[in-house]
């Protein structure tokens, strides 16, 4: 079966449609299918500066991973496509949408795409997005369960349309992420970085890791990005994902996420949250679930954490507002205390639920199901 990814490779493009685009292709070639990753260009100039940036002279000369998968060129004017069995578009880009929508419509039978989050809002009437992306969509993959279980709690809306919506989460790699790194005599802690330089993201973990600098003298900080002053925190320069699970990841014994109601990117990802009841929470964030693979509990404000992607009291932790330093400490110190019990059963509970491996293996079965019930597989 063919299935085409139209998307990025995170080597030259990076950013999380690189590192989702490129497990799919991994997964999906794993399973039988002859996968091509779709890579858009403006024109062919822009296509030639790229190889001869990365001095290669194709594509196909990119690191792929132990996947088997053919990378191929696409541009507005249709080039590159070609008629496939199944499409993933992966990409968050409005502009994407504009430009190559029409042509990943008119070259799949099947068109499918991945979804953070849906619906922000229990209230199944105040919501029409995800029956909005019916016209673009022949499959929504909803990342998250909760989002789908409120379409399955409307058993009209279900009989009619629960062929064509699957849960199928986001992954991380066990091969690349682990915990053998963590063998530092002093705490590495990591803390998220938000898209603006609003401090308020991260203020609340100041306190407490300043104070837990004095129960352990040579305690590091690493930030990706950009360091926090107030920490002397090292920042890890962005660049290849591998490499940064090596630098960041692979090391750190927890990792502290932001308050998002200080991240301008996500307070404006309003395709994810239109509802003002979803507010500030985040969305699916994949970092959190990196993270874990590599044996480091998360930390976070209640409001920003989502509940089906971390075990409470095992893998993940949460405070409940910014005035909650004296508990974010008390947790901090309780997983350096304890960090080889919860580096193992962390990496444990990730493994059970999130390896690219199942989540592809979701993702699968749901186009199969989906081929079935209109009569594209028999």
């Amino acid at each position: 079966m063919k299935l085409a990814i139209f998307g990025k490779h995170p080597v030259p493009q990076g950013g999380f449609d690189g590192v989702m685009s490129l497990f799919e292709a991994i997964g999906f070639s794993r399973l039988g299918y002859d996968v091509s990753l779709l890579i858009a260009f403006p024109d062919s100039a822009t296509h030639d500066a790229v190889l001869a940036r990365l001095d290669i002279e194709d594509l196909n000369a990119l690191p792929k991973f132990g996947g088997r998968f053919d990378i191929v060129p696409v541009y507005p004017d249709g080039r590159g496509f070609q008629e496939v069995d199944v499409l993933i578009y992966q990409s968050c880009r409005p502009e994407d949408w504009d430009t190559y929508g029409a042509l990943c419509q008119d070259h799949a039978g099947l068109l499918t795409k991945n979804f953070p989050k849906f619906v922000p809002d229990h209230d199944f009437e105040r919501e029409p997005s995800v029956i909005g992306q019916f016209a673009n969509f022949d499959l929504i993959a909803c990342a998250l369960r909760s989002d789908l279980d409120i379409f399955r709690a409307n058993p009209a809306f279900w009989q009619e349309h629960g062929h064509r919506l699957a849960h199928v989460p986001r992954g991380a790699d066990p091969a690349l992420l682990h915990a053998g790194y963590k063998t530092a005599t002093a705490p590495i802690i990591g803390l998220d970085m938000p898209s603006g330089d609003d401090a308020r993201a991260y203020m609340a973990y100041v306190g407490p890791i300043k104070r837990l600098r004095r129960d352990y003298p040579g305690l590091k900080v690493l930030t990706i990005g950009k360091p926090i002053p107030e920490l002397e925190s090292t920042a890890i320069p962005y660049g290849r994902f591998d490499r940064l699970y090596d630098r960041f990841f692979n090391l750190i014994w927890v990792y502290c996420t932001i308050d998002y109601r200080f991240s301008p990117a996500h307070l404006q990802a309003e395709i994810h949250k239109r509802d003002s009841g979803w507010g500030p929470r985040a969305v699916f964030e994949v970092q959190n679930i990196e993270a874990q693979m590599s044996g480091a509990p998360i930390l976070g404000r209640r409001a920003c954490m989502i509940d089906e992607l971390y075990e409470p009291g095992v893998t993940g932790f949460n405070y409940r507002d910014q005035g909650s330093e004296p508990q974010i400490y008390r947790t901090l110190s309780r997983i350096i205390a304890d960090m080889a019990h919860y580096r193992t059963e962390t990496r444990k509970w990730a493994l059970r639920h999130f390896t690219w491996e199942s989540c592809i293996a979701r993702w699968h079965e749901a186009i199969q199901a989906c081929r079935r019930a209109t009569g594209q597989l028999r």
